[in-house]
């Protein structure tokens, strides 16, 4: 992540991003991607940005983490946003086990 942090707030322009490699011999399939920030003022409720969740195919991968794949998404703000916790979050399902997961990072800006 990268940005500009003051006064419980992230600023227009900063940037934050997950990379992601499959170590394994599966397929998985990448049935969205949430980015958004936990609302101090509202009980810290998950909020998605604009855009979010995304699940166009053409974004995610053609929606298929392969094996040995490397993939990384990045999401830069439009605005600026109080809050202190900032989440991507994927939602997979290995249709193998039949499961679905999620994997998750939470960047954490505290003064």
């Amino acid at each position: 992540a990268s940005g500009s942090y003051e006064n419980n707030t992230l600023k227009t322009g900063s940037v934050f991003s997950l990379p992601l490699r499959n170590l394994t011999n599966r397929i998985f399939i990448i049935n969205q991607i949430n980015v958004g920030y936990l609302d101090p003022n509202n009980d810290n409720t998950f909020v998605d940005f604009p855009e979010s969740p995304i699940t166009s195919v053409d974004i995610i991968s053609d929606g298929n983490l392969t094996a040995g794949e490397f993939y990384f998404i990045g999401y830069e703000l439009d605005n600026d946003v109080e809050a202190s916790s900032y989440i991507i979050s994927y939602l997979f399902s290995d249709a193998q086990s039949n499961t679905s997961f999620r994997l998750d990072a939470t960047f954490n800006f505290v003064q």
